[in-house]
C-alpha cells in the first residue's frame, strides 16, 4: 500500500511548493546539502527520484502556507521569527 503525503517545503533557493512524496526513512545525519538536522528520505511523485528532505524546511513550508491561508504576510522574516520562537520552546 501506497502511503503518499502532500508536504510544504522550501527548497535551497528560498521558493515554496507542495510535494507528493512517498516516504521511506526518517533520520538525523549530517549530508552535503542539508548538514546535520533531521531528513526524511521519500521518493518525490513530481520528481521522480528518491530525495531527502530537510525537516525544518518541511516545517518552514507549513508555517509560510498557513500564514498565506490565513491572509496574514508571509515575508521570510516573519516565518524566521515563528521558527525561531518553536526552537526556543516558546510556542
Amino acid at each position: 500500500m501506497n502511503k503518499e503525503l502532500h508536504i510544504p517545503y522550501q527548497n535551497y533557493k528560498g521558493e515554496y511548493s507542495v510535494r507528493e512524496v512517498q516516504p521511506i526513512t526518517l533520520s538525523y545525519k549530517n549530508s552535503e546539502w542539508h548538514g546535520d538536522c533531521w531528513h526524511l528520505e521519500a521518493y518525490d511523485i513530481g520528481k521522480q527520484a528518491k530525495r531527502e528532505f530537510d525537516v525544518d524546511k518541511i516545517i518552514r513550508g507549513v508555517v509560510h502556507f498557513t500564514l498565506k491561508s490565513v491572509g496574514e504576510n508571509t515575508h521570510e522574516s516573519k516565518v524566521d521569527g515563528i521558527m525561531n520562537k518553536i526552537k526556543g520552546g516558546g510556542l
